[in-house]
């Protein structure tokens, strides 16, 4: 998996009986849902590609633990920042883009620090009560 993400897991009461790890997998499943729903919501929007990769991955439900996550590259930059830099090309002699109507070719790009913005961070604060909730909720069931 590149990008980034946030494994969402559950270190509460160990089950011991198969009905109350399907309410905890319950749970789990519901707190995954609503952690992806706050970070779609929280990514910014310049052409939606970053929203559109935020995807959830439940293959260790069976282990109480799940996945929301970004697929893109770039997603760990916008969420982190990035320190000022120089871009220069690796196989050529330029670096050529097309940017505001004209063609560009040039030997490095300065890039200014890009501030960070932790949608997941605030997509998992966001979350919070609702996971807390549910899993009281489920929890109260399973005693």
């Amino acid at each position: 998996m590149s990008g980034i993400g946030y494994q969402i897991i559950y270190t509460g009461i160990k089950p011991n009986k198969m009905n109350q790890k399907l309410n905890l997998k319950d749970a789990l499943k519901r707190s995954t849902v609503k952690v992806w729903e706050n970070s779609i919501l929280e990514a910014p929007r310049i052409t939606g590609q970053l929203k559109r990769s935020i995807q959830t991955d439940y293959s260790t439900l069976d282990k109480l633990t799940t996945s929301v996550f970004s697929t893109l590259k770039y997603a760990s930059y916008v969420h982190s920042g990035t320190s000022a830099h120089d871009i220069k090309p690796k196989r050529k002699k330029a670096l050529h883009f097309n940017w505001m109507g004209a063609e560009w070719f040039l030997k490095r790009v300065h890039v200014g620090a890009i501030s960070a913005n932790p949608f997941f961070e605030r997509a998992i604060t966001k979350s919070k009560s609702f996971i807390e909730e549910t899993f009281k909720y489920m929890v109260k069931k399973i005693k």
